[in-house]
């Protein structure tokens, strides 16, 4: 079995000709964006708390947006995504 001509080459063949295809991974693709996005950002902002010891300001930061009007909001819109997530891509895959 030739691994590459019975398998990669007609794999190659359906994505790049069937446009139906490409798009059918567009939202979990998306939601993965935005995801890695998400803790991309929540690791520089460790790394800058840690590296310039700014731990009472982040403290500071972190106590006034849970005493926020918005925070119910923002746990609604993360449960939502996380749960999308969850659920989206294994069935797109």
């Amino acid at each position: 079995m030739n691994f590459r001509d019975d398998i990669i080459i007609p794999s190659w063949n359906l994505i790049s000709l069937d446009s139906k295809v490409k798009s059918f991974y567009f939202l979990p693709g998306i939601l993965s964006i935005l995801f890695l996005t998400f803790v991309l950002t929540y690791q520089s902002i460790y790394t800058y708390v840690v590296l310039f010891n700014k731990k009472s300001e982040a403290l500071n930061l972190i106590l006034k947006f849970f005493h926020s009007d918005y925070l119910v909001e923002v746990l609604i819109l993360g449960f939502t995504f996380l749960i999308l997530y969850i659920l989206l891509v294994p069935i797109f895959e």
